[in-house]
């Protein structure tokens, strides 16, 4: 390439080059050492799609444990009542072999449980 081209090009480059520095801050020996400072973000709610309850339950005793609080719970299609924590504690009775429970979240998902009454 003739040197007359290459003369604009040279000129071009390094006024690019120039303006590239003019607006980055100095990296220092500190700076490279020093870790930005990161703050993880917390959730500020508590998780309320969890669903707890036992596989197995004993004759006699209370169903108990948790859904997303709204939901509506049935055993074996009798409505099971929930706390307004979404706390469940339900007397099994008696005479039944399993349980099929029925969550109904409040998002309107459902989730079907069987839950075997026996001894442990």
């Amino acid at each position: 390439m003739p040197a007359d081209h290459t003369k604009p090009l040279n000129l071009l480059l390094a006024a690019t080059l120039a303006g590239c520095g003019s607006h980055a801050e100095p990296v220092t020996q500190a700076s490279m050492k020093t870790p930005p400072m990161l703050e993880p973000a917390r959730p500020t709610e508590r998780a309320t799609a969890i669903v707890s309850l036992p596989r197995q339950v004993a004759p006699g005793t209370a169903l108990s444990g948790r859904v997303p609080p709204g939901s509506q719970v049935t055993a074996n299609d009798e409505a099971v009542p929930v706390d307004a924590d979404g706390r469940i504690a339900w007397p099994v009775p008696e005479d039944v072999a399993e349980l099929r429970l029925r969550v109904q979240r409040p998002d309107g998902r459902v989730i079907v449980q069987r839950v075997q009454v026996g001894p442990r």
